[in-house]
């Protein structure tokens, strides 16, 4: 959810969506995540160990941030678990780091 937040103020900065527009895509987003259309996923400390070495490996040359390093060991403990195979993201950094880490992209506005 945070990161959903962002892109909604994110969004609301650029102008891409009013205060009312960002707010209705949030309350869309949590309606989708109670309806069970995506499943919210919780930290585990291993993650934070993930994160700090894809952040070592790959933000010295592909601009690799925190949170999206976060993001990104979510899904490798997701994968690792339960075979996720497609990681989704319309971040363009982080889609070139996840394919480097194994992943098939799905980048929303291309699908």
């Amino acid at each position: 959810m945070i990161e959903l937040i962002s892109v909604a103020g994110i969004k609301q900065r650029t102008g891409s969506l009013t205060a009312a527009g960002a707010a209705v895509f949030l309350r869309q987003v949590t309606v989708s995540a109670v309806m069970g259309d995506f499943v919210i996923q919780q930290m585990h400390a291993d993650d934070y160990e993930t994160a700090a070495r894809l952040l070592s490996v790959y933000s010295p040359h592909h601009d690799l941030r925190t949170l999206d390093s976060l993001h990104l060991a979510c899904a490798l403990r997701l994968r690792a678990r339960r075979g996720v195979d497609f990681f989704v993201t319309a971040d363009r950094v982080l889609a070139n780091v996840a394919n480097l880490e194994g992943f098939a992209i799905i980048i929303p506005d291309e699908a």
